[in-house]
């Protein structure tokens, strides 16, 4: 089924195992970093989020040569 129609954009969404879930939930709460949080998502595959998270990466550490092939990585990836 596609809904609205077949001319909006597809909608995708992810259900995380718990154990994917729990150990998200423990970045959470003990970093900010968009590095430590860009690379958990892109490993259980919640790619939108890693790349926002890269994006900022490369906007604090416009220099980093690192910054900016984790962006295109995950930005090639969806």
């Amino acid at each position: 089924m596609t809904s609205p129609n077949s001319s909006a954009k597809e909608a995708k969404f992810k259900i995380l195992d718990e154990r994917d879930l729990r150990s998200l939930q423990h970045i959470w709460t003990v970093s900010d970093s968009h590095l430590l949080l860009g690379l958990p998502y892109a490993k259980v595959g919640l790619m939108a989020d890693a790349e926002k998270e890269f994006d900022e990466l490369v906007h604090e550490n416009p220099h980093s040569l690192l910054a900016a092939k984790l962006f295109r990585s995950v930005q090639s990836g969806r």
